[in-house]
């Protein structure tokens, strides 16, 4: 019961399987189309709210008396190697203006593997950027008015570079278990120009939602609160989401359309500051062919400025 209209994300192909061993660089090219898209064009009405980089890997377990106890995922005794990291990167990111740090977790409680503990934010950005570690993972967090990829992929290799530095010698040569790059789009009353939800995710998104037969003998009204999610294979390693949601949208409130594009890598990848920037470039070169693919009955409306 939903049709999507034709897009270079449904029709690429994936290429030919590949064993990367934990220090080699994925080769693999972007289909052509993709590689073509132009990446310097920016809107005034853009509906991106955030972009997120995100690494994690497998932290090192420190032994403890009480660990046997623990929830599955939870470590007490990583907290004092987790400060001993977090010290490590907050110092190493303060000369490039990450200087207003918040715990989420304080020091001394339990950390969740994968589990934010610490937040950076940098005052001295063109555009509010955000970095955030905890055990095993790492997210580099561009908040709107995103400035463009230009702009924050040297933010993300300097805490890319920052967050290799600091890890323990206990986990210094372990792999990247997963990487992944993040669009998160909200679409409000000011892009939907008069158009209904559903008349926006239908003639400008191009999902195209009708109720099967079995609904449409009881229904009396048109479907709400959708929500859509799709996974595709893109590249030798490399899986695209798109989740569609209708109903309240962050960060302001209110209601509309959230449209979240996601690129995961879903091998192992060396702890090498070119490989991983690497993998993103990929990872966001897809995500951008996408989004204008996407927004391309609308692209005027957002008022595009090279």
């Amino acid at each position: 019961w939903l049709n999507i209209r034709s897009a270079r994300w449904l029709n690429i192909q994936s290429a030919p399987t590949a064993t990367l061993s934990r220090r080699e660089k994925p080769q693999a090219r972007l289909p052509g189309d993709l590689q073509r898209t132009s990446m310097s064009v920016k809107y005034e009405l853009a509906p991106v709210y955030e972009v997120v980089a995100e690494v994690r890997w497998a932290p090192a377990n420190v032994a403890s008396p009480v660990t046997a106890n623990l929830p599955a995922g939870f470590s007490l005794g990583y907290a004092s190697a987790f400060e001993t990291f977090a010290m490590g990167f907050a110092s190493r990111v303060f000369p490039l203006g990450f200087q207003q740090t918040e715990r989420t977790i304080p020091p001394g409680l339990f950390l969740p593997t994968h589990q934010i503990a610490l937040r950076i934010r940098n005052k001295l950005a063109g555009n509010p950027v955000v970095y955030q570690v905890g055990a095993g993972v790492y997210t580099a967090n561009a908040l709107a008015p995103y400035a463009g990829w230009s702009d924050f992929s040297p933010l993300i290799r300097g805490g890319l570079d920052a967050m290799l530095a600091s890890r323990s010698e206990s986990e210094r040569g372990q792999p990247v278990t997963h990487l992944n790059v993040r669009y998160m789009n909200a679409f409000r009353d000011s892009h939907f120009r008069q158009r209904t939800p559903l008349e926006f995710l239908r003639g400008v998104l191009g999902f195209d939602l009708r109720p099967p037969p079995a609904m449409s003998k009881v229904a009396r009204s048109d479907p709400s609160a959708t929500q859509l999610a799709f996974t595709v294979d893109v590249d030798v390693g490399l899986k695209l989401s798109v989740l569609v949601v209708d109903g309240p949208m962050p960060p302001s409130g209110g209601t509309g359309i959230g449209l979240n594009l996601g690129v995961v890598y879903e091998k192992e990848l060396a702890p090498d500051l070119e490989v991983l920037m690497d993998t993103c470039s990929r990872a966001h070169t897809v995500l951008h062919g996408v989004f204008e693919d996407f927004i391309a009955p609308i692209r005027d409306e957002l008022r595009p400025k090279e």
